[in-house]
């Protein structure tokens, strides 16, 4: 199965940071949001790519080349004038065959999440719940399937949000066809989704257990002490009072529950002169970067 990456905007809310490079580049623990996304990917078996690159496309296309560092394929289409989601899974038609995955590159979420979409039969949609539903799209579902998609508007129905993974069948180009421009003037993939609905084909849902969402700068460093953790299998050296290793303790929200997790990193720190202040389940105070 192919996975199609967005990755041709620029990102006008993550000004002036994306002055000169495409949202999906800026960095975040030593790596540009779309290699995260992209090893995710390949880590639940996903081995061909295409990535849809405009802005600044020459930065994507010099950094991941072909592909053959991280052991996949990659082929790339051109999205130079920005018209919209559903415009730029359009161009893709001729490049994929049945079902194929498609992923907004400013988002990280995991490998079983991925791979379990790949599972489906029928369209879905990836989503997440949400306590903010400001500048989000948010879906209303019925039992098992999604009834409605509203984009950001003020009082949504729900608050499951579009996390911007998909899974679609060839039904999504047809659809793309009968899809009118959204008011901001584009061709949304949400509101060709929508036409499939309105005819009466069904749209499945799966909600992740884990997403990242960059919208603005400040994005870049909230988000750090939840990818620290999320990146645990990498730093698990044991901590001993002998140790020479980096002790960090961090703190962070996953799929709703808050965790304090103290754990060992390399000889040489990632991290200096920072410290995340956090809070054990206990409601303790919880602040630690130290050398042991």
């Amino acid at each position: 199965m192919k996975a199609v990456i967005l990755a041709a905007g620029e990102g006008s809310r993550m000004r002036p940071l994306t002055y000169t490079r495409p949202k999906v580049m800026l960095t975040i623990a030593n790596k540009p949001i779309l290699e995260h996304l992209l090893i995710e990917a390949r880590s639940a078996g996903i081995e061909e790519f295409i990535l849809i690159v405009g802005y600044h496309d020459e930065q994507i296309r010099n950094h991941f080349g072909n592909g053959e560092k991280w052991r996949v394929n990659i082929d790339y289409c051109t999205q130079r004038k920005q018209l919209g989601t559903a415009d730029a899974v359009r161009m893709v038609e001729g490049m994929v065959n049945g079902h194929f995955l498609m992923m907004n590159g400013d988002i990280i979420v995991n490998h079983q999440d991925i791979k379990s979409i790949t599972n489906g039969k029928d369209n879905t949609m990836s989503l997440v719940e949400v306590e903010n539903t400001e500048d989000l799209g948010m879906v209303e579902i019925s039992k098992d399937k999604v009834v409605r998609i509203h984009e950001k508007v003020g009082k949504p129905p729900s608050n499951l949000a579009n996390a911007g993974l998909y899974l679609f069948t060839p039904e999504i180009f047809t659809a793309i066809s009968k899809t009118s421009t959204s008011p901001r003037g584009e061709y949304e993939i949400t509101d060709s989704l929508q036409v499939l609905i309105d005819q009466g084909h069904r749209v499945s849902y799966q909600t992740v257990s884990y997403w990242l969402d960059f919208s603005y700068p400040w994005d870049l460093l909230t988000s750090v002490p939840s990818l620290l953790i999320f990146m645990l299998p990498l730093v698990t050296t044991p901590i001993s009072p002998s140790s020479k290793y980096t002790t960090l303790s961090v703190c962070s929200s996953i799929a709703g529950t808050s965790e304090a997790t103290k754990f060992s990193l390399s000889p040489r720190p990632i991290i200096s002169g920072l410290s995340f202040l956090a809070t054990t389940n206990s409601g303790l105070p919880f602040i630690n970067t130290m050398m042991a």
